[in-house]
């Protein structure tokens, strides 16, 4: 869907116009009607080179007020940047987040479904789910104190820009691709697991595409949830108990197609696996 300065502003006054957040909430709104209809979306920093960092979290702030005005529910956060390589290309160095719904979630060994998404691609993590309130400038130990149990994860993220090309502020806006998750039966809490060295195999169809270490999360996945904690903070907002926390992707994404058959296994964890079908 093409992104159209002039008619993001048709019918709308020459005051209004000139409103910064006027222009962040029809930005929101575009990226939120391209992930509805599956259209592909403009990069909106082509259109607006002049939004900062800043900008591109309010835009999404809206956006995540768009969804729950038509009932969604956050059910927690998607961490993203959590590996010391893509925040260098991306040049930055803390990690970035978006929130997850309730419509996201994919039961361990169901379905996605193709046909509401526009070029998705899979990606092995795994999730905290929070057991107490957390906020302000914790540590990580304080986090592993506060998660009830980690479990194996395979997120589904659907950038809506056009071939798959976004950059930072792109990415941000649109909701870090937020799009569906699955969480294992399996789980553990964090205190027997090896946050560190635990390894990760990530197979598609039988064959192991990807493999890792939990480490490859800022060296333990509980310091990215700790950063995200204290970002959060700095916005006046917690992470509740029960929130479930994506800490982003331990290898790279593959591509996934319809018919197959994707797990994540984490060693002393458990697995969780997914049917990609197209109904």
């Amino acid at each position: 869907m093409r992104l159209d300065k002039n008619k993001l502003y048709k019918n709308v006054s020459a005051k209004t116009q000139k409103n910064k957040g006027s222009k962040l909430k029809q930005i929101a709104r575009y990226l939120h009607q391209c992930e509805v209809e599956r259209k592909e979306a403009d990069q909106i920093v082509r259109a607006y080179p002049e939004l900062t960092i800043d900008d591109a979290y309010l835009i999404q702030k809206e956006l995540v007020g768009i969804k729950l005005s038509q009932g969604g529910k956050i059910i927690g956060y998607k961490l993203a940047f959590t590996t010391r390589t893509k925040q260098r290309s991306m040049g930055i160095s803390s990690v970035g987040f978006g929130y997850l719904f309730n419509y996201m979630k994919i039961d361990d060994g169901g379905e996605l479904n193709l046909n509401h998404l526009i070029h998705p691609k899979a990606e092995a993590e795994i999730a905290f789910i929070i057991g107490e309130d957390l906020y302000g400038d914790v540590s990580p130990y304080e986090v592993i104190e506060a998660t009830k149990f980690v479990a194996p994860a395979i997120e589904f993220v659907d950038s809506r820009y056009k071939d798959f090309k976004f950059d930072l502020i792109d990415v941000i806006a649109d909701n870090f691709s937020a799009s569906r998750f699955a969480i294992g039966a399996d789980v553990r809490k964090p205190s027997e697991v090896d946050l560190r060295l635990s390894g990760v195999i990530f197979e598609r169809n039988g064959i192991p595409e990807k493999t890792g270490a939990l480490g490859a999360v800022l060296g333990n996945p509980a310091i990215a949830v700790a950063q995200l904690v204290k970002f959060l903070s700095k916005r006046g907002e917690k992470v509740k108990s029960g929130s479930i926390i994506l800490t982003g992707s331990i290898t790279e994404a593959i591509d996934v197609k319809e018919g197959d058959f994707i797990k994540v296994t984490i060693c002393g964890v458990g697995e969780v696996s997914t049917f990609v079908v197209k109904k």
